[in-house]
């Protein structure tokens, strides 16, 4: 299954939130097949457009990226987003543990039980940055955990 929430991982000195590597693979199989079904496919050229806007499409789902750095030796949080090898296509943005105000996580339950969570932070700017976000109650469970283990590495405060 596609896990669209983002992965921690600790190392010695830094950590960070990625998106799985299971989504590249999944979209680089996706694209593969689709390619090949192209190449060995009858020349049907007034349909064929589909399965190569699709193979395109599952190229840039294998290249999309989201990471979140959080580095305690030079004490900075990096955000890349976006397809991988295109620049105007991909976002970096990088800030210091002091220009951080705070975190946030907002919980939204709705009636049928099912939560809506936001991991969020707050920078002294006044700018706030979306880390994290999702639905149901092991997504919201996993982004707690994140978001409490990220506050205490950095030092900050977790509003609730």
């Amino acid at each position: 299954m596609l896990k669209n929430n983002l992965i921690l991982s600790v190392k010695e000195y830094s950590i960070s939130l990625s998106l799985p590597a299971v989504n590249r693979i999944l979209f680089l199989f996706i694209g593969t097949m689709l390619t090949i079904g192209i190449v060995f496919s009858e020349k049907a050229a007034d349909r064929m457009w589909i399965p190569v806007l699709l193979a395109l499409v599952s190229a840039g789902g294998a290249a999309y990226t989201e990471k979140w750095t959080f580095d305690k030796i030079s004490t900075t949080v990096t955000y890349i987003r976006g397809i991988a090898f295109i620049p105007f296509l991909r976002t970096q943005k990088i800030f210091t543990f002091e220009e951080i105000s705070r975190f946030r996580l907002s919980e939204i339950s709705y009636t049928k039980g099912k939560s809506y969570c936001t991991f969020s932070v707050k920078l002294i700017s006044g700018k706030s940055l979306e880390i994290e976000r999702g639905s149901g109650k092991h997504t919201c469970e996993t982004i707690k955990d994140n978001a409490a283990y990220i506050s205490v590495y950095c030092d900050k405060k977790l509003d609730k």
